[in-house]
């Protein structure tokens, strides 16, 4: 075992056999599955398969995923495991039922998927709860064409989001990145690859409405279905009730596992 203590003006940083640690050291969050992962989807399986089992531990998990059009586990690509999941853009996507898994409310929470883009030519939305006609919505994480992220919801049912916490980003195809949106408190951040992006935005005491609304995976519901994510998915992860990430954070290099 060796002990290493380095200085500046502006820090101090220590390492154990080569491993930083203390007040200055990156944040290291356990890749685990707990209470509040109410759906989990590694994306792993046999080349061409339509089926997604649902490894969440809570909120009546687990929840069946129904993929509709060519939407399928592909080996052609993976962040963690053998496979992912893979949307053409035009007609995939994975809806599941309503549940109340989905009703964020004023909980703190954290929404995120692993991605890979094949095209960046429109908006593609990443996951969504709302109605198809458009009347109700309650949150939804999308890219917005040219360069943005942002984090939609609702407070109130209505034909518009009544806020949305967009910020800058300009993303490459090919890449694979860790998404992330969380809420913790009155604080609502979106992280990229472990780095906070754009400010902390303030969602005070702010209640999402509950719609009893199926939720929409690689797809904006609203009029039959728009904006599909091109692409590859893998380790769909949403926890209600636990806000993952509150500052720069070391992001997952393995598939979640289950807390023991």
């Amino acid at each position: 075992m060796s002990l290493k203590i380095s200085s500046s003006s502006a820090e101090v940083n220590m390492f154990l056999n080569g491993v930083a640690f203390g007040a200055n050291a990156p944040v290291i969050i356990p890749q685990v599955i707990d209470q509040n992962t109410v759906l989990l989807l590694h994306c792993d399986g046999i080349n061409g398969s339509t089926v997604f089992p649902d490894s969440a531990l809570a909120g009546g998990a687990p929840h069946s995923i129904l993929p509709s059009g060519s939407t399928q586990v592909s080996t052609a690509q993976s962040k963690f495991g053998s496979a992912s999941a893979l949307f053409n853009g035009t007609t995939d996507y994975m809806s599941i039922a309503d549940s109340p898994s989905w009703t964020l409310g004023s909980n703190d929470f954290t929404i995120e998927i692993q991605v890979r883009f094949n095209t960046l030519a429109n908006n593609q939305y990443f996951i969504t709860q709302r109605t198809s006609d458009g009347s109700n919505r309650a949150w939804g994480l999308a890219r917005q064409n040219p360069n943005k992220l942002v984090f939609n919801y609702s407070t109130s049912a209505g034909i518009s989001w009544t806020d949305e916490h967009i910020v800058n980003w300009s993303p490459a195809t090919g890449v694979w990145y860790h998404i992330a949106a969380c809420r913790d408190g009155a604080n609502l951040r979106i992280f990229v690859d472990g780095v906070q992006i754009g400010v902390t935005y303030n969602a005070s005491t702010d209640t999402i409405i509950d719609v009893t609304e199926m939720v929409s995976i690689g797809r904006n519901a609203h009029s039959g279905g728009s904006e599909y994510f091109d692409g590859y998915m893998d380790e769909i992860r949403v926890s209600n009730g636990k806000a993952w990430y509150t500052t720069n954070f070391t992001p997952p290099s393995a598939p979640f596992t289950p807390y023991i």
